[in-house]
């Protein structure tokens, strides 16, 4: 029998549980996915190192807010990798929430280290439209990818 979405319909004629977001098992990983995934492992491999040299005194620079949101970088790049990795619904809150923070961590560097930022405002700007289309074109791919396997 045919039921819902991701819903089972035994022969008994019940119903069980909708999985929500579930994937098919027969679907495979995009390429891109794949590399995308090795990439934000790598980010986040970076990210944990970059909080540990900031929060344990290794890098006297780095202000120590910088430092707690590499912290926040890093688990948000891990969770991306492997939501990635997995194929599941849920890489695309993932990418988001990684996106939002290096937006974060753009604003906050910014803070910090303004003077040594090359072009002032307009290099900043134009540095944020660019790494802005980025996001665009990465949150699209992982979306189209994933609605395609649903």
């Amino acid at each position: 029998m045919k039921g819902y979405a991701h819903e089972t319909v035994h022969q008994s004629g019940t119903r069980s549980a909708p999985q929500l977001g579930a994937l098919d098992v027969n679907v495979k990983r995009p390429g891109g996915f794949t590399v995308l995934s090795l990439m934000f492992g790598w980010f986040s491999i970076a990210g944990f190192l970059n909080a540990w040299g900031g929060l344990s005194g290794a890098f006297e620079v780095m202000p120590k807010p910088v430092a707690f949101l590499a912290l926040i970088y890093a688990i948000a790049a891990g969770a991306a990798a492997i939501q990635l990795w997995r194929f599941r619904p849920s890489a695309i809150i993932a990418i988001r929430s990684w996106m939002a923070v290096c937006g974060l961590f753009i604003i906050t560097l910014s803070f910090f280290f303004w003077n040594m930022i090359l072009g002032g405002s307009i290099g900043l700007l134009s540095f944020g439209v660019f790494v802005g289309a980025l996001f665009f074109f990465l949150d699209r791919y992982v979306q189209r990818k994933l609605v395609v396997a649903n």
